[in-house]
C-alpha cells in the first residue's frame, strides 16, 4: 500500500466533507493525531476500521487502500464540487429577482400585451404603466391579406392613436418616392415598430379601455391610397 497516495486521499475526502481531523476521528473511533499520521503518509488506518472509514468518507474500500478514486466516483464529487458552486448562484438569482420584482410592484408597474381586435392583422408588443410613464412598444405588425402583402409602394406612414391623440408618427406622405425604390407592403411591414415613452399624454384608464388605434397608409404605384386601420387591445 501506498501510505502516501492514501493519506492524500483522506485528506481530500475529508476537506471535501467538510470535516476536522477531530470530527473525522470521532466517527471512526481514532484520535485527530492519528488521522493527521494517516494524512502526512506516516501510518495507515488499521484494517479493523477500513470499511467504517470508507463510508464516512464515501467511497469504496479498495477505492481507500490504493489511494485512486474510480471513475465514477470521481464524477460523483466533481458533480457536488459543482452543486456548491451553483447553488449559490441560484439563491443571489433569486435574490436579485425578489428584489426586482418588489420594485417594480413598488413602481406600480404594469405591463399589457397589445393585440389586433381583427383576424385581418397580427400585431406583437406590449404597453407598460408606471408611476411617472408609459411605455408603448409595438415589435411587430402582419398583414394577413396575401393580395394586399404583394402590392407595391412608393410611400407610407403610419399613426399610432388613443382617441384623438396621436401619439407616434412616421413617414411622410407627401414626399415624392419616399422610397427609393417601389416596395412589397409585406417587406415595408417588418419596418413597423414603435418604441413610444412620454409622460402620460393620455389617462391610463383610456388607454386600458379603449386601446390604440394604428393607422397606416400606403401610396402605390399608380398613386392609388390604401388605408389600413389597426384596432388594438390591451391584454394581461
Amino acid at each position: 500500500m501506498d501510505q502516501v497516495k492514501i493519506g492524500k486521499l483522506i485528506a481530500m475526502l475529508r476537506k471535501e466533507k467538510g470535516l476536522t481531523q477531530s470530527e473525522l476521528g470521532e466517527k471512526v473511533g481514532v484520535s485527530d493525531g492519528a488521522v493527521s499520521k494517516w494524512e502526512r503518509g506516516a501510518t495507515c488506518p488499521d484494517i479493523s476500521i477500513i470499511n467504517t472509514l470508507s463510508k464516512t468518507l464515501g467511497i469504496t474500500s479498495d477505492e481507500l487502500l490504493t489511494g485512486e478514486l474510480s471513475n465514477e466516483t470521481r464524477k460523483r464529487i466533481s458533480y457536488k464540487k459543482s452543486l456548491k458552486t451553483i447553488i449559490p448562484q441560484l439563491i443571489i438569482f433569486l435574490i436579485v429577482a425578489t428584489i426586482s420584482v418588489f420594485i417594480i410592484i413598488s413602481n406600480n408597474t404594469n405591463v399589457y400585451k397589445l393585440m389586433s381586435e381583427s383576424n385581418e392583422y397580427t400585431v406583437k408588443g406590449r404597453v407598460i404603466f408606471n408611476k411617472d410613464k408609459m411605455t408603448i412598444q409595438v415589435d411587430e405588425v402582419v398583414f394577413n391579406d396575401k393580395t394586399l402583402n404583394e402590392t407595391l409602394i412608393n410611400n407610407y406612414e403610419y399613426k399610432l392613436k388613443c382617441t384623438n391623440n396621436i401619439l407616434f408618427k412616421k413617414g411622410k406622405l407627401d414626399a415624392e418616392n419616399l422610397l427609393s425604390v417601389a416596395t412589397k407592403v409585406v417587406e415595408i411591414s417588418r419596418e413597423i415598430k414603435i418604441d413610444y415613452s412620454d409622460e402620460y399624454a393620455v389617462e391610463k384608464k383610456t388607454i386600458k379601455d379603449d386601446g390604440l388605434e394604428l393607422k397606416i397608409t400606403f401610396i402605390t404605384e399608380n398613386n392609388d391610397v390604401i388605408n389600413k386601420i389597426i384596432r388594438i387591445k390591451l391584454t394581461k
